[in-house]
């Protein structure tokens, strides 16, 4: 068995991934359709995104963290989804399982992203095993929609079980090794954490109980600690982590991606459609995640384009296409596929200037400020097509599940300002890329 487990680590930290960071948004969305009291059923996932979008602006690693880091974050989503199971006992337990898988989908996937990019650049990659992965996956989401409304005690067991692979696949894995290094809190980092973290919170608060005067706190608050972190940014005094300007925008990228396919689609088809069509989301995710790669080298041999053109291309396709609903889906998977495989060449160009050991914190980071910046532009996007009364009556027919059509218009409004934004930043990174290789 331990030589199995040995073999097919990689898919097992893959598993546990998706376990852990993404399978999560479905369950904590399903718990907030139970009836009852909306706002005790909307503060589980309100919690847990607000933690998992924040909680490592709190610390700052190096390359001695990553063992801790992964135990970190697996330790604090498997206490989380094993409190989950008792949450019909007590709403506060399903709150405290929010917060605790929150920290844990903050912490793991951003060092087994490294593990997995570190592996694919050396000879220890491990046998494909894609269909695994995704009938795993496929799994998660299928026993969430079936059980996670009405039966959360079986939707809960089925996520931790598939977590619970991601203990084992990062206790095998090769790259793991055991350090005695203390994590440093650093003054600024935890005020900016908590800043960030009453914004976020605000903000998922206000939309989860269809509220919209805690979501005008939240964007305020936001607001200003976006300009904050833009101007340090832009000073950009010497740091042991400095990059340059182009390749800061590059792991923005991503984020920007990520918020758009995540927290406006959530949006979007809950309004329209009902929130259980989110589950084709997630669909995409994997499907992106599989093939992305395979998709970026067949183009690449068959167009006399570089790599990066046609991954910045892609995604600039991917969001035309999210324009029309019936191409919705696929303008999502190629955003998430280019988007991803564009963050992990970023890094592999972050690792090669000798950074090698951080770059999953920096990475973090920055695709943190991209994806709230996003979400800062969406809210106020919305606020100004629909006004306040608008907004009001988009957060209640998303937090009360009343599918309607009558908020298409802004909302496709929103989404345009959304496209032009990444658009605009893509095609803004790539000609600072150009003139930085020129330079050079």
């Amino acid at each position: 068995m331990r030589e199995y487990f040995k073999l097919h680590n990689q898919l097992l930290l893959n598993i546990g991934g998706f376990a852990i960071n993404l399978v999560p948004f479905l369950l904590y969305l399903m718990l907030s359709s139970r009836r009852g009291d909306i706002v005790v059923n909307a503060l589980p996932f309100a919690l847990f995104y607000s933690f998992r979008r924040t909680a490592l602006f709190s610390i700052r690693g190096n390359e001695q963290h990553d063992n801790l880091f992964g135990w970190i974050g697996l330790g604090a989503a498997v206490f989380g989804l094993i409190v989950g199971l008792f949450g019909t006992l007590n709403s506060m337990i399903w709150d405290l399982s929010g917060m605790f898988v929150g920290i844990g989908a903050a912490f793991f996937p951003s060092v087994q992203k490294q593990f997995n990019l570190t592996h694919r650049q050396s000879k220890n990659q491990q046998r494909n095993n894609s269909w695994l992965l995704l009938l795993a996956v496929l799994l998660m989401i299928g026993m969430i929609i079936l059980t996670g409304k009405n039966q959360p005690v079986i939707a809960f067991a089925t996520v931790l079980l598939f977590a619970s692979l991601g203990v084992v696949g990062f206790y095998y894995d090769p790259l793991r090794k055991p350090s005695k290094s203390e994590v440093k809190l650093n003054p600024f980092n935890v005020v900016l954490f908590f800043l960030l973290f009453g914004s976020v919170l605000l903000v998922r608060i206000g939309r989860s109980l269809g509220q919209g005067q805690p979501v005008l706190l939240g964007i305020e608050l936001l607001a200003v600690i976006l300009i904050a972190i833009i101007m340090a940014i832009i000073s950009n005094r010497p740091h042991q982590t400095n990059i340059s300007k182009g390749l800061r925008m590059r792991l923005m990228i991503f984020g920007i991606c990520a918020d758009f396919c995540a927290i406006f689609s959530a949006l979007y088809l809950g309004v329209i459609f009902g929130i259980k069509v989110y589950a084709w989301i997630l669909v995409s995710y994997i499907l992106a995640f599989l093939l992305g790669k395979k998709m970026v080298n067949w183009l690449a041999n068959q167009l006399p384009f570089t790599p990066f053109m046609i991954e910045l291309v892609g995604i600039i396709l991917g969001m035309l296409l999210t324009l029309n609903i019936y191409t919705y889906f696929i303008g999502i998977f190629l955003v998430r596929a280019f988007a991803f495989v564009q963050n992990q060449a970023a890094i592999c160009a972050y690792d090669a200037q000798g950074n090698v050991h951080n770059s999953y914190m920096v990475s973090y980071r920055l695709m943190s400020i991209g994806g709230l910046t996003t979400q800062l532009i969406l809210w106020l996007s919305l606020l100004c097509f629909v006004r306040q009364a608008g907004l009001f009556g988009i957060l209640a027919d998303f937090t009360f599940h009343e599918t309607t059509t009558k908020f298409i218009q802004p909302l496709l409004f929103t989404q345009i300002i959304l496209v032009l934004w990444a658009t605009g930043f893509i095609l803004r990174t790539a000609q600072i890329i150009h003139r930085e290789e020129k330079d050079d």
